[in-house]
């Protein structure tokens, strides 16, 4: 009965012990995406700072991972130390949840050099650390501790058992990204979530504390030293090569990761989901492959252990190389993201394109970092093992943070996305080429072979791979420029026009010199409607072209650009210097490398106007430059009498999200003041004008400014050159009363989600305020607004309706185009024919012709359409 009882109280125990390890793995990877994305909050979410988090993340693992090593042998029951670390857990990332509350004070106190200065930078580096490494380190120190506590209870080496545990925890992070993303955070939003995440940590450590009991020994088990000195100087070899062994996985491992996701963003819909579909995929993959190895220890660790790790790395390097291939092959024949049917469908087509081109190089190359541990502790007492196990894991961590860096920093700049796969399985197979120069002659020429056919296979496919394109190729478009980084790809392109444009990531343009105009009145309207800038504030650079534009009139002194992407910026220096008035080069203008929310926040009672440029709520991180905490800051950057003027991209909007994004505006500015910036209904453009003061527009002062610029001619836009063009843009004022809805806060993810939902969805631009939507959402402005101007201004204001219908009209070839323009051209006012230093091909609508102008067909009464 005893004998019967051992086993089945045994796998209990197991049992219980994997089910811990699974959820403080669950717990690690929700803490490591949530940190990410509380610290964007405080460092910006520029890719410097996800730097480093990451780097700061992978740091406390390795250091954690090593003290583990360290305690193993020095302490009775390491079950129960690692019940003490998980409860100190949640103590530790407490601060992080108050994180905005705590560190609001920082950019404001430390001021411009947050931006670019050694104290800003400094100060980064210094928060990272105080709030991510100590918990980090936690959480390195707990999963060793575990495996090293069940091996000092049975009495054996890590084996079958350990390796098992590694395969649960690194499963356990994987769930956690998916129920995180796709469960907890629309639900919770990022406080709660780390609360439960926390309290995750909490209970496992409570478990730990009150079972530790059944896994004490009566005293740490010292390591045994009656070994012969050849073999333990044999054993110490083989450590040293398998701790190469662990920093060559860690390092392969996590470049293949980062290169794939920018892979994959080449083809896939940007959004929030991508990030955490491939990363689900990958962390899957090493889980499933360490659960391969522990089936097939035997085999691997066997008399030929040393041929066997050889033909691992090389069939690594062959499937890494060969990615590229698989991965454009599906991506030509298939088009899977043409169109998505909802998240669930995307996220499906995503992963199995992940899965089937880099899928089984994530799966042969995930045998590698089991096979150093298994080996290394293979014939060690418990204590040795279990210190063994530490300490690789504190290699491995260190190979991922060294691997994604030379990746981030050398590859992709150099070798671009497909180069660096090359690269990569070429150090694979480098690395087998040189395991097998050792051990018995027909191992060494089994592995030897199998390393020289990858290498082969690197050199003949990566010249391939290096002709592979890397943007979507269309008639008529060819490319000037290419970029690629940790920013991800950066493409500058031109068509048959000779209209330039930049696209990022293959997905998206950063407008171009089509609609160089358009993107000069972001920043002319508000410049008119100041009674006198001098200093102006750019959040978003692009092509340079808003920036550029504010530095044709006399009274601005300084111009300050900033941007998230120095790959973006280079492009507007080298390709767009002709259209932009050299902003990039202009000793009044600026270009700061940076967060928005950042380098706002650090500029007290500074400009005299701001400009938000066009920001896709959908892109991961963008919706923080709607959210309450930014209008909050921006209106304190603002000098007396200074105006923010933000610009919201209704193409990209659903009625909720835009609903959402103004009430949350005028909860900072009080009213809002509503323009747009064209009178096409083709990629409509609304901005939202808020002072530092309240009180609405000062409609005397507006005509004043437009007559002393006209004096000037320093504008040619003919609507901003006159005040009637001024009312024409404008669809009236969107008072504090009216805001009935909830908020956006960096504390609540829904308008990302939302966002990236309806992007995903099976017909997003039936949603979106375009077309016909948007000519209904400007009648619907202009009836609530009839009652806030006189007449005259209402008559404007319909005016310029009327072109949105006449644009729709013309573009849907409606009938009733043709008597539209004919009563338009009675309204247009004559200050616009009467100007002849405007520009009419600034004309920011559709044009009246002079025939239609010339004809008298049309009654007084007759009603726009």
């Amino acid at each position: 009965m005893n004998t019967d009882s051992r086993p089945f109280s045994r796998n209990i125990l197991h049992l219980f012990v994997a089910t811990l390890v699974l959820f403080s793995g669950m717990a690690a990877l929700t803490h490591q995406l949530l940190w990410t994305r509380r610290l964007f909050d405080l460092l910006g979410a520029s890719t410097e700072s996800s730097a480093r988090v990451f780097a700061t993340f992978f740091l406390g693992l390795s250091c954690g991972s090593a003290l583990a090593a360290f305690l193993v042998g020095r302490v009775r029951n390491p079950i129960r130390i690692a019940g003490w670390v998980q409860v100190s857990v949640p103590v530790l990332v407490t601060p992080i949840l108050f994180l905005p509350t705590l560190t609001d004070w920082i950019w404001p106190w430390i001021g411009v050099w947050s931006t670019d200065g050694f104290v800003g930078r400094a100060a980064k580096t210094g928060l990272t650390l105080a709030f991510v490494f100590p918990p980090s380190m936690l959480m390195g120190i707990s999963f060793p501790l575990i495996v090293a506590g069940v091996l000092r209870r049975h009495q054996r080496s890590v084996g079958r058992f350990g390796i098992v545990l590694y395969a649960v925890n690194t499963l356990g992070g994987a769930l956690g990204i998916l129920l995180t993303v796709v469960l907890t955070l629309p639900a919770l939003g990022y406080f709660w979530t780390m609360v439960a995440a926390a309290i995750v940590d909490g209970l496992v450590g409570v478990m730990l504390l009150c079972f530790g009991s059944a896994f004490t020994v009566a005293s740490p088990t010292p390591v045994q030293d009656s070994e012969s000195r050849s073999v333990s100087a044999r054993d110490r070899r083989l450590f040293a090569r398998m701790i190469c062994l662990a920093f060559v996985s860690g390092m392969g491992v996590l470049a293949l990761e980062v290169v794939a996701f920018q892979m994959f963003q080449l083809v896939a819909t940007i959004s929030l989901f991508s990030p955490a579909a491939v990363l689900f995929c990958a962390i899957t993959s090493l889980a499933v492959s360490a659960a391969i190895f522990a089936r097939f220890e035997k085999f691997f660790i066997g008399q030929a252990r040393r041929r066997n790790i050889a033909v691992v790395l090389a069939v690594s390097g062959v499937l890494v190389i060969l990615a590229p291939q698989v991965f454009m092959m599906i991506s030509r024949q298939s088009n899977w993201f043409a169109a998505t049917n909802g998240v669930f469908d995307f996220a499906l087509k995503l992963g199995a394109l992940s899965l089937l081109s880099v899928g089984p190089a994530w799966l042969v190359s995930g045998l590698i970092f089991p096979f150093a541990v298994a080996c290394a502790g293979k014939d060690c007492s418990p204590v040795r093992s279990g210190q063994r196990l530490g300490g690789l894991l504190a290699i491995n961590g260190l190979g991922g943070l060294v691997g994604a860096e030379v990746t981030y920093q050398v590859l992709l700049p150099i070798f671009g996305v497909y180069g660096t796969m090359t690269v990569i399985g070429l150090g694979f197979a480098t690395s087998a080429l040189m395991t097998s120069l050792h051990g018995q002659e027909t191992d060494r020429i089994i592995a030897g072979t199998f390393a020289s056919i990858a290498i082969v296979v690197g050199v003949v496919v990566g010249r391939e791979n290096a002709s592979l394109p890397v943007f979507n190729p269309t008639p008529g478009v060819h490319l000037v420029d290419f970029q690629s980084g940790r920013q991800g790809t950066v493409a500058v392109i031109e068509n048959e026009n000779g209209d330039r444009s930049i696209l990022v990531s293959n997905q998206y343009l950063l407008g171009g010199t089509a609609v160089r105009y358009d993107q000069e009145r972001q920043v002319l309207l508000p410049l008119v409607l100041h009674k006198k800038p001098t200093r102006v504030g750019c959040i978003g650079l692009a092509t340079g072209i808003t920036p550029g534009a504010a530095l044709t009139l006399e009274s601005v002194d300084e111009v300050t650009a900033i941007e998230l992407s120095p790959l973006v910026a280079k492009a507007a220096e080298a390709h767009f210097s002709d259209f932009n008035h050299r902003v990039c080069f202009d000793a009044r203008a600026s270009v700061v490398i940076g967060d928005g929310r950042t380098v706002i926040a650090s500029k007290a009672d500074y400009f005299d106007v701001v400009t938000g440029d066009l920001f896709l709520p959908w892109a991961p991180g963008t919706a923080r430059l709607y959210s309450k905490e930014h209008f909050a800051a921006v209106r304190r950057s603002l000098r007396p009498g200074g105006i923010f003027c933000q610009w919201l991209p209704m193409y990209q909007l659903t009625h909720d999200q835009f609903q959402m994004i103004v009430d949350t505006f005028v909860s900072e500015f009080g009213d809002a003041e509503l323009f747009v910036n064209h009178f096409r209904v083709i990629s409509p453009m609304l901005a939202l004008v808020g002072g530092k003061e309240p009180g609405g527009l000062n409609w005397k002062q507006v005509s004043q400014r437009c007559d002393a610029l006209r004096v000037q001619n320093a504008i040619a836009d003919p609507v901003l050159r006159h005040l009637p063009g001024i009312q024409m843009l404008y669809l009236g004022s969107y008072p504090a009363t009216q805001s009935r809805g909830p908020r956006v806060t960096l504390a609540d993810p829904y308008l990302e989600y939302a966002a990236a939902t309806v992007r995903l969805s099976a017909n997003p631009a039936s949603e979106y305020i375009h077309s016909a939507s948007w000519v209904r959402f400007c009648r619907e402005r202009l009836r609530i607004a009839t009652d806030q101007v006189s007449p005259n201004d209402a008559q404007l204001m319909a005016l310029a309706s009327g072109l949105m219908e006449l644009d729709h009209a013309r573009r849907t070839h409606n009938r009733l185009a043709i008597p539209i323009e004919l009563q338009l051209s009675r309204l247009i006012p004559n200050c616009f024919m009467n100007d002849p230093s405007a520009e009419m091909k600034r004309w920011p609508g559709p044009v009246i012709t002079t025939d239609a102008m010339e004809k008298d067909l049309v009654a007084p009464d007759m009603r726009l359409q």
